[in-house]
């Protein structure tokens, strides 16, 4: 079955008889070794707090504290502090109740509220402020409301009378999944620099407009764990990679999505995954395998979660760093990043080393946080085993009864790393700060404060801060003032003049914040004084991560010169592998008039211009648009005075035609037009060899479809749906390819039966995930596809984009996704394909 390593979430129970288990390859049910002999196996009792301080290993000037235990919270999942330094904590104490998982939908999860009335960094009392929760995943404290991940719902709770204790509920969200296979679905809820509100693995997200909340569309990057450095870069994981990076804003980045791949998003900034724990570690799930453990020890991340960029000011040597969890080898790495011309780099700390380890098997760190008086504080379930019962193994099984690993489930433990000397900090407290406060708190060399400060100025809607804001973004002296022109945003109360300053500014960061913000302004309308600072700006950018937002910005300018700036801005930084990218993200519908230009400009430079022509043709091949794709065959014929620019061109054609992994070109819908055939005919007798044999390799795509029904037309309805669908489809394209070709993770969906043919068959196998082995294009794939985190509507969306884009086939209707969610209910675990036989 599958061969996915467990993702790092919480501990798991996995009792019973030791058949074949869920994780097992379907041809060798329970015939994996036992670990090699050669080293000892210590017993793993549960320790008592005292103990399990004991038990760490800490980097030398740091030290960790007990901050909060059992029966005081229990199964931390997730935590946040708020603006009054209480500590907001998600408990999943009802996960795997059993091997069988009967009972994990009791309604016993909670979400607590801790205080540390003395700020000796000890937490004395517990609200609980909403129980009756199933598997709660993430929380985000607002002013007078909170918002809870409780699947699949997200809600806000109101608190009014500021007791500590919701005064109701609110669904904000559905369909959010999260119950069935808890490794793959949505979580985070990050405030980010932006005033959005981003999650993990979730295709949207939010943000705070007068008393509610707005839905935007968003790649679902990451598993489990989402957090921000200074500039308010995105920082997420998967379980096995222990850290990816937005280099870009999300939001602009992912803006054409024909493009595939959107610049700058899920970026590694080290491929080195060696994790270097104090004790043995059997008890992982694929322990058994060769190169898994080393002399008994976890070789490479296979459950890393939680990732948390550190911008405190008390922890001198973590500043700037990034910390993530790996529970399965019961430590926490600490990244050292370094920024190469606006490319992050990350390295280990302490190389062979961790900045904490324990010999404690049962300290599972699952959550990170930089506290109010910038301690980090580290949330431990305190559990025996990392992996959900879909995937567990017999190996991970036989690990668990030995050692007696499946209980106690009852405990938990929140640490905070500190300064080994020194004395004790109070916390920073700005629940019912003034204005001039919080402004001035904007500035406060923590990040942990000066989000918090934005927050509460947006969220209490201070109006009357816009006066000190204006003048702490206009002052430049530090970070106060990108987050001043960020809360102004919030506020919207941001000047065209405060913003034209900042794009002026001296400062790169400034800079670029304000490029961000301008796309926002000139998205409600054009700004001719805005869009001409923009033209200008680009003549003389340097910076690479402000020139790379500008790039994502500029395209975006209603302006005649707009193009040849662009082009020029991407001239000049060539050797910046992005900006290409960068520069047609924002001209989503109108790349074929900067082929044009390209082709017109004399003297450009001949790698950047390669790479826009050859980008530019493959998103307009994957538009399909008609007119789109006439008007490319005559440009192309246009650049046969320069053969490279043809070449780039028909580069960029090959990239956007639809394939098949191990197949030749197949005929698509793109040659149901007749003028489209017509116009790639000229082509065709225009060009001279050798790209006339590069065009041969091509044309099919482009003759007469061998099957010559129309693909069904879509109504309004349907076409907005479809339109919705093609941005949710982004999150599907790192697996199954931007046009449907496949990867090597995933198998093709392009003429696919499994697309084209039963609609309800489709939707199960999104709502529930689906096992392999599976044939396509005479190709056996063996992995799992996990649930899919998504609404009704989005649900139905995706899937029609995919089966009118791929196949030609019907939409698919909300209803339809409603009634499927609705007889599958009870379904808690993948479809296999025998089940789905027939369907």
């Amino acid at each position: 079955m599958t061969r996915w390593r467990a993702a790092g979430l919480v501990a798991v129970l996995a009792l019973g008889a030791l058949a074949g288990q869920a994780g097992d390859a379907k041809d060798k049910p329970g015939t994996q070794q036992e670990p090699p002999v050669g080293y000892t196996i210590p017993e793993a009792p549960p320790l008592s707090p005292a103990d399990a301080l004991a038990a760490f290993v800490i980097e030398p000037g740091l030290r960790v504290e007990l901050a909060a235990a059992e029966p005081l919270v229990v199964a931390p999942v997730a935590m946040q502090f708020d603006a009054d330094g209480r500590l907001w904590v998600v408990e999943m104490r009802g996960y795997m109740p059993d091997a069988d998982g009967k009972g994990e939908d009791a309604p016993n999860g909670a979400i607590a509220v801790l205080e540390d009335r003395d700020a000796d960094g000890v937490f004395e009392k517990r609200t609980t402020f909403l129980d009756g929760l199933v598997l709660p995943r993430a929380v985000c404290v607002l002013h007078d409301a909170v918002l809870v991940l409780a699947p699949p719902r997200l809600l806000l709770c109101p608190d009014r009378d500021g007791d500590l204790r919701a005064d109701t509920t609110i669904e904000v969200a559905n369909g959010m999944d999260g119950l069935a296979s808890p490794e793959h679905a949505a979580n985070g809820l990050l405030w980010a620099l932006d005033n959005r509100i981003y999650l993990a693995k979730y295709a949207a997200c939010f943000r705070v407009i007068g008393n509610g909340l707005v839905r935007e569309a968003s790649p679902a990057l990451g598993q489990w764990g989402i957090s921000q450095d200074d500039l308010g870069r995105l920082f997420y994981n998967d379980n096995s990679v222990h850290l990816r990076v937005d280099l870009l804003p999300r939001q602009l980045a992912a803006a054409n999505p024909h493009l595939g791949r959107a610049p700058g998003l899920d970026h590694l900034p080290s491929r080195d995954q060696r994790v270097w724990p104090v004790r043995v570690t059997p008890g992982v799930n694929r322990g058994y395998q060769a190169g898994t453990l080393r002399d008994g020890k976890l070789t490479q991340f296979t459950a890393a979660c939680s990732p948390c960029v550190y911008r405190g000011d008390w922890l001198a040597s973590l500043r700037g760093t990034v910390l993530v969890c790996e529970p399965s080898a019961n430590l926490v790495r600490c990244a050292v990043l370094s920024d190469d011309a606006g490319t992050l780099r990350a390295a280990p700390l302490a190389p062979g080393r961790e900045l904490l380890a324990s010999h404690d098997e049962r300290f599972r760190p699952v959550a990170l946080a930089e506290g109010p008086e910038g301690a980090l504080y580290i949330a431990d379930m305190a559990r025996g085993v990392i992996q959900h019962r879909l995937f567990v193994t017999t190996f991970l099984r036989r690990q668990i009864e030995a050692r007696e690993l499946a209980t106690p489930l009852d405990r938990g433990r929140i640490w905070r790393i500190v300064p080994q000397a020194g004395r004790a900090r109070s916390p920073v407290r700005l629940g019912s700060a003034s204005a001039s406060e919080l402004v001035a708190a904007l500035a406060h060399p923590a990040g942990f404060v000066r989000d918090s400060a934005q927050r509460q100025l947006i969220l209490r809607d201070v109006r009357s801060a816009v006066p000190l804001l204006e003048s702490l973004a206009r002052a430049d002296k530090g970070l106060g003032a990108l987050h001043a022109l960020w809360t102004l945003h919030g506020l919207d109360a941001l000047t065209s003049g405060v913003l034209l300053e900042g794009l002026f500014a001296p400062t790169a960061w400034r800079r670029a914040a304000a490029y961000e913000i301008t796309a926002a302004m000139l998205a409600r309308g054009h700004d001719p004084l805005l869009a001409g600072a923009l033209l200008q700006r680009a003549a003389d950018e340097d910076d690479p991560r402000a020139a790379r937002i500008l790039a994502l910005v500029l395209g975006r300018v209603a302006l005649p010169e707009a193009p040849s700036t662009l082009i020029a801005l991407v001239d000049r930084l060539a050797s910046d592998d992005l900006m290409p990218s960068a520069a047609l993200c924002g001209l989503a519908g109108r790349e074929v008039g900067l082929v044009r230009s390209v082709i017109r400009r004399a003297g450009a430079e001949r790698r950047s211009a390669s790479s826009l022509l050859s980008l530019a043709a493959t998103a307009i091949v994957r538009r399909k648009a008609p007119s789109e794709l006439i008007d490319l065959f005559e440009c192309t014929r246009a650049a046969l005075a320069s053969p490279w620019q043809a070449a780039a061109l028909l580069a960029g054609i090959g990239q956007g035609v639809p394939r098949a992994v191990g197949k030749s070109v197949r005929v698509a819908s793109l040659g149901r037009d007749r003028a489209v055939r017509a116009a790639a005919e000229e082509l065709a007798n225009a060009l001279p060899e050798p790209l006339a044999a590069t065009w041969r390799e091509l044309a099919p795509a482009f003759a007469a479809p061998v099957d010559p029904s129309p693909s069904p037309v879509l109504t309004a309805e349907q076409q907005a749906a479809f339109d919705h669908g093609r941005t949710l489809y982004l999150v599907c394209a790192g697996c199954h390819g931007g046009q449907g070709e496949g990867t090597g993770e995933a198998p093709p969906l392009l003429n696919s039966e499994w697309v084209s043919g039963s609609p309800t068959r489709l939707v199960r196998i999104v709502l529930h995930g689906l096992e392999g082995p599976l044939e396509v294009d005479d190709q056996r794939w063996d992995r799992a596809m996990p649930p899919v985190a998504l609404a009704d509507a989005d649900i139905a969306a995706v899937l029609t984009y995919v089966r009118h884009t791929f196949a030609q086939a019907e939409p698919v209707a909300p209803s339809l996704v409603r009634e499927v969610r609705a007889a599958t209910a009870k379904r808690d675990k993948p479809w296999t394909v025998s089940e789905l036989s027939g369907q």
